[in-house]
């Protein structure tokens, strides 16, 4: 019953309306996912051949905001490529049709589950290589700071350990107030840093949908991989770092 009622509102709602209103969604349900490849990878570029310039435009446009628009001011924003590209926004061509602007904002950008798939790295590959070397940037900073921090802390307190040894300290002591110090400049701020991060990760996944889901668990179980990873080099860098302070200062290390 309601599933007649639903139908008959939508027939009175759409009643009238010309194709220029009305979209049509196309579903294929494929036996075999893995080997629809070909076929997704040449629909999509017949589909992109065979369309019109009247639907090359960027996914913010909207025909009914156009004709308010266009009623009081003349004219609509998102037709001009000039003013999609002076703000930055994707401006949609057919001839781009394998760049991540079109893939990801063209309005009528058909999905295809094999194509996400396996067309990925490519589509977000200049976002993928930027990432990168950022974070290689900070990370190299990271080590760089850290490690220049431990030696200036070893120069400086050169005199305090060459007379606590003459005190008669022994090297148990000192290596361990070395071993304070150098971890506080390591340990420290990679912990909270990776937390709060992590953190962060955490909220932005669960609070989108109040819930995870399996692809965000395996977000999660891949951001652990590379955290795991970081901490084990950044660990390496924390005992040569301290073995390099303990030969400055001539304490035997462990």
């Amino acid at each position: 019953m309601c599933a007649e009622s639903g139908a008959g509102v939508y027939e009175a709602i759409t009643a009238g309306l010309t194709d220029d209103w009305r979209e049509t969604w196309v579903f294929f349900n494929v036996a075999d996912v893995e080997s629809s490849y070909p076929f997704a990878d040449a629909l999509f570029n017949e589909i992109v051949d065979r369309s019109g310039p009247e639907i090359e435009v960027f996914d913010a446009w909207d025909p009914v905001a156009r004709e308010l628009e266009i009623a009081e001011t003349g004219s609509y924003d998102y037709d001009s490529r000039d003013y999609l590209a002076a703000n930055g926004l994707g401006v949609i061509d057919y001839d781009d049709r394998d760049s991540s602007e079109f893939r990801n904002y063209w309005l009528y950008m058909p999905q295809f589950r094999i194509l996400d798939q396996n067309d990925f790295v490519t589509t977000m590959a200049v976002f993928l290589v930027l990432f990168i070397f950022i974070a290689l940037i900070c990370f190299a900073a990271v080590i760089v700071i850290a490690f220049t921090r431990c030696m200036t802390i070893a120069l400086t307190n050169a005199r305090v350990y060459d007379d606590l040894r003459h005190l008669g300290a022994p090297s148990r002591y000192l290596f361990r107030s070395v071993k304070g110090q150098v971890s506080k400049v390591f340990l420290v701020p990679a912990i909270v840093g990776t937390g709060v991060i992590a953190a962060f990760y955490l909220m932005i996944m669960y609070f989108n949908d109040n819930r995870f889901t399996p692809g965000e668990f395996a977000g999660m179980a891949a951001c652990g991989a590379v955290i795991t990873a970081l901490s084990a080099v950044l660990y390496g860098v924390y005992r040569l770092t301290r073995r390099s302070v303990c030969r400055l200062l001539g304490i035997r290390s462990r």
